[in-house]
């Protein structure tokens, strides 16, 4: 699964460097007597499909600019990055980066190389509840009128969410709200039937 969890945390943590973490974060502070000209090869990234890398983005923006996401006040400068690194598995990792413009966090294309020559490494730390298993992406259901069980897809998941009162993230699924609060008013209780049905 390459979704990063909503839930997840940065934590300052004891390792000396972030070569034993699974899943870290690097804070770079920007130092004007650095000038380094590094030359290499990279290891690329995992590239997920393009719906999952808008999703995770867009997790990660809304995330960074949340004080509770971190379990210690970072107290940023402008210019400061942020690398976050998720191992997927033994051959796959993905890296996002930010950049601490106008007091929030904005995303910034992560280059390995190019901080390398002028950021220097000023804190590290391990990031919990990473990405999403895939349990934790399955919500289970269970039908009274045929009493089964059985797992409710993506969008069957999202109008729980919705009608649970989750905030809507696109124009449709504020029009989806307001047809779900007109039809409340008329004293009307909203069921997602089975896919059976």
């Amino acid at each position: 699964m390459c979704k990063v969890s909503d839930k997840l945390l940065l934590c300052t943590c004891k390792a000396e460097n972030v070569d034993s973490l699974k899943n870290y974060w690097v804070l770079y502070r920007r130092n004007k007597n650095k000038d380094m000209m590094i030359m290499g090869s990279m290891i690329m990234p995992y590239a997920p499909e393009e719906n999952i890398e808008k999703y995770n983005e867009d997790a990660l923006l809304r995330l960074m600019n949340t004080p509770s996401t971190f379990d210690v006040e970072l107290n940023p400068n402008a210019g400061d990055r942020i690398q976050l690194h998720f191992t997927i598995n033994e051959e796959q990792f993905m890296n996002y980066g930010f950049e601490y413009k106008s007091s929030k966090w904005v995303l910034k294309e992560y280059n390995q190389f190019g901080w390398d020559e002028k950021y220097d490494e000023s804190k590290h730390g391990k990031i919990v509840n990473a990405l999403e298993s895939k349990t934790q992406n399955s919500t289970r259901k269970y039908d009274l009128t045929t009493s089964t069980e059985s797992v409710l897809d993506e969008k069957e998941k999202r109008l729980m969410e919705l009608i649970n009162r989750n905030a809507p993230k696109t124009e449709a699924e504020k029009a989806l709200i307001k047809q779900i609060e007109e039809i409340e008013k008329k004293g009307y209780i909203i069921d997602i039937p089975s896919s059976g049905f």
